[in-house]
Parts: structure tokens; C-alpha cells; sequence
């Protein structure tokens, strides 16, 4: 056994509405080709997500499986550690926290306003792993990686460890990256009859973030990504990653928030193009088409957030109430 000690987050769910499930025993195993140190499995009334690994064999697999990844996993694991400061295809401790205490307060403001659970990855539980699995899984990326990433790994293990983070999903998270490489199953989710309920779904969720008093993304996630992107969109409505969520009142300066809202937006647009523009070959209006949707998105948030039926922050009203920020940005 690698692993060393399960701490549960079963109590901050006491008062909400949601059946914590029983994690002891994990069968139905489903794995999505763009996942790769993600691992789900099928429950009564959902998916349990694995999040990070702890079986060596399987480690190994995701390493050699190169021919899995359209870029080629050797770029992908030795670029994780080096631009992300990511551990490849395993979980860091500091991160997963960092992802769970991010998600469980979200989920606490957002129950506490709407008296239901908002469609994004619930943290579970955080599980150690012994140290001397981690010593196996660097002999093993040793064979695969320059020696200035296996430096980098062995200095970002030095002040940190690996773990598994255990979420559930309330369906199986097919994302928007997903369309490409696993057709059949994205189209059960985005489909002619389902495009409009989904980007709705988006856009209700965002207009919840802002209103809540958080931005999707900032600037600061330029290099880490953040929950708005292909890889985290979720053609179910919902989104995943939440570890970009930043809160508002934590940016002290009006502009930098402004940005970072027309930031989040404007990646947004992006992410729901791409999944809009998969299968088209008409490029001739390409352009427009993009000015067209974002103006759409824009109006679709702002009339979610009318919705609310109660007001947001005077910046987020300012946001919406289409004065010209280009000069403040400008500025």
C-alpha cells in the first residue's frame, strides 16, 4: 500500500443538501484520454474522481503512453514541472489543498446564497502517499526527462509531497477539449438540441461567481490556467479547476479587477468558440462571428445576473452597465 493517511472534508457538507459518498470501495472505472492523472468512477448519482495516482504501474503506463497524448507526453512532462511548477501526472499536496480550500469556500457562499450545490468538482477527501513511492515514480521520469527537470522535480518535492484528491462530479466531465478526442461521449452533452441549455448553464454559473464576489480568472493564471478554459469547461454546464477562482475584495486595485473580469470574459468566449467553431469549415466570417458571440455572452451573463433578483457590487453593476473601460485600461 502507498498510501499513508485520508483526511475528509465530510464535515463541511453537514448542512448541505448531499449524500457524502462511501469512498472505501471504487469500481466502474472510466478514464478520458485528456485526463491524464485523472481517474473516475461511477456511482448511483454521479462520478468519484481520483486526482492523482498511486499505483506505480499505472504511473509508469501514463509516462511511456506517449503515442496517448497528440503533443507528445515528453514535452508535457518536462514542461509541468518547469513552467508550472506541476508534478507530471501525479497530484502535489500544496495544490490540492490549494484546490480543495479554494472549492469548499466557493461551495459555502454558494449553498448559503442559493440553497443548492453549484455544478463544479466536490473536494472529498485528500489522501497521502509514501515517500518512497515518490522515489520510484522520479526513477521512473529519470529515464524520460533532462536532468535539469529531474533537478526541478526533486527541488518541488523537497518542500512538498504527492497525494490523491478524491472529488465527485454529478456526471461524467467531459470539457470542451474533450470534442475532438472523444466525440461520441462529448456528444451526449453538446449536440444541436443541447448548445444553447449548455452555454446558458456557463453563463448562469459566471454571472453566480461575479455576483458572489469572485473573478473566474485573473492574469495570474496566465501560465497555470484557469477554470474557464477548454480543459475545464464542462459540456454538462458545469466547471472544473476551480483554483483560479480569485476573490475580488483579495485585488486591491479597481483596474486590475476590471481586467481581470474582461479577462475572464473574453477566455470564456474563446473556450466557447472553439466548441462552437469544432466542426466548421467556413472561415470566411470567422472574425465576426467571434465579435458576434462574445457580444451574446456578455448579455446572456448580464441578464443572469438580473436574475439574481438581488444586486451585485457597485463595480460589478459599473461592469456591466456598458461604460467604456478602454481608457481606464489605458491608463
Amino acid at each position: 500500500m502507498v498510501a499513508l493517511t485520508m483526511i475528509s472534508f465530510k464535515d463541511k457538507y453537514t448542512s448541505m443538501d448531499f449524500n457524502f459518498p462511501d469512498l472505501s470501495q471504487l469500481e466502474d472505472k472510466t478514464e478520458l484520454k485528456n485526463h491524464k492523472r485523472v481517474s473516475y468512477y461511477k456511482k448511483q448519482n454521479g462520478y468519484i474522481s481520483k486526482k492523482g495516482i498511486n499505483d506505480l504501474q499505472v504511473y509508469a503506463s501514463r509516462i511511456n503512453g506517449s503515442k496517448e497524448n497528440s503533443l507528445g507526453n515528453n514535452n508535457i512532462i518536462e514542461l509541468m514541472p518547469m513552467v508550472e511548477n506541476k508534478y507530471p501526472f501525479a497530484m502535489l499536496k500544496s495544490e490540492a489543498l490549494k484546490e480543495a480550500d479554494t472549492s469548499l469556500n466557493y461551495i459555502q457562499k454558494y449553498y448559503s446564497e442559493f440553497n443548492e450545490l453549484p455544478p463544479i468538482p466536490l473536494p472529498l477527501a485528500l489522501e497521502d502517499i509514501k515517500k518512497d513511492f515518490q522515489q520510484d515514480t522520479i526513477d521512473i521520469l529519470k529515464k524520460h526527462v533532462s536532468q535539469k527537470v529531474v533537478e526541478k522535480i526533486e527541488t518541488i518535492l523537497s518542500n512538498d509531497q504527492l497525494c490523491v484528491l478524491y472529488s465527485f462530479y454529478n456526471s461524467l466531465p467531459i470539457r470542451v477539449m474533450d470534442i475532438s478526442t472523444q466525440p461520441k461521449e462529448a456528444q451526449i452533452f453538446w449536440n444541436s438540441k443541447t448548445v444553447n441549455m449548455v452555454i446558458n448553464r456557463w453563463c448562469k454559473e459566471i454571472a453566480r461567481m461575479l455576483f458572489l464576489g469572485y473573478s473566474p480568472a485573473t492574469k495570474w493564471s496566465l501560465v497555470t490556467g484557469h477554470c474557464l478554459s477548454p480543459q475545464n469547461l464542462c459540456l454538462s454546464g458545469g466547471i472544473a479547476d476551480l483554483d483560479s477562482l480569485t476573490e475580488l475584495q483579495s485585488i486591491k486595485n479597481d483596474m486590475m479587477i476590471i481586467e481581470s473580469i474582461a479577462y475572464s470574459l473574453s477566455e470564456f468566449t474563446n473556450s466557447v468558440f472553439i466548441a462552437l467553431e469544432y466542426s466548421t469549415s467556413n472561415t470566411s466570417s470567422k472574425n465576426e462571428r467571434r465579435f458576434m458571440l462574445r457580444n451574446y455572452l456578455f448579455e446572456e451573463i448580464k441578464i443572469e445576473l438580473n436574475n439574481i433578483n438581488k444586486a451585485p457590487s457597485e463595480l460589478i453593476k459599473d461592469f456591466f452597465a456598458h461604460r467604456n473601460h478602454y481608457f481606464d485600461l489605458l491608463s
